[in-house]
């Protein structure tokens, strides 16, 4: 696969337009530290990706795509609906055919169990590959951070880029809203990601953009 970029093959280190396009920070030299890598130069999966089949009981293969940025990662995978379920995932990375087992806990809501994506650490939730790494943790085990956490909004121009960021999010948000409001024991509610629009809009001081779709 010669389109995949080996960071092996860069003895002296990586140019800075590939340290940018993989979301690897160089060394500060002011103190020696190394910044902590962002969520946004990471693969991430949660059981939406795979469709509904962690909940239907059955065995399962497919392939899906996620994303990060703009780069796409094509991953099969096999779901395990025994005693105790299991997603199998295979995927490539740095010229490698990995497979990792993630194990598939239950919840309940509302309208019935939820999956979750179970990490090596007992965390569930969403699963992270970081750059250059071979498997699937946690945010907390990837020790990543989100972009948003480095804006200063005491400059104008971390003020800026944090509103113009929000801006962005919540119009990502509002195109995945697909019902507004539910019924439920003969009274409406507001929907999962409707709630979460109204939220958003609301603490970035937005309230007329919140729930026009």
């Amino acid at each position: 696969m010669d389109d995949i970029i080996d960071i092996n093959d860069f003895a002296y280190g990586l140019p800075d337009e590939l340290n940018d396009y993989l979301g690897i920070k160089k060394q500060d030299e002011r103190n020696g530290a190394i910044p902590r890598t962002f969520v946004e130069d990471c693969f991430g999966i949660t059981p939406g990706s795979f469709d509904r089949y962690l909940l239907r009981g059955k065995s399962k293969d497919g392939r899906v795509s996620v994303w990060r940025r703009f780069d796409e990662k094509k991953i099969s995978y096999q779901v395990k609906p025994v005693d105790k379920p299991s997603l199998i995932i295979q995927y490539e990375t740095k010229r490698l055919n990995l497979s990792q087992t993630i194990p598939i806990s239950l919840g309940y809501s509302p309208f019935g169990e939820k999956p979750y994506l179970t990490c090596e650490c007992g965390y569930k939730g969403k699963l992270y590959l970081k750059p250059g790494s071979n498997y699937w943790f946690c945010r907390k085990c990837c020790d990543l951070i989100y972009e948003l956490q480095t804006f200063s909004k005491r400059s104008i121009a971390g003020f800026l880029r944090y509103h113009l960021n929000r801006y962005f999010k919540l119009g990502i948000m509002r195109a995945k809203v697909k019902r507004i409001e539910y019924l439920f024991n003969g009274a409406a509610k507001y929907t999962r990601k409707a709630r979460a629009v109204l939220k958003m809009s609301y603490k970035c001081a937005m309230p007329n953009q919140s729930l026009k779709i």
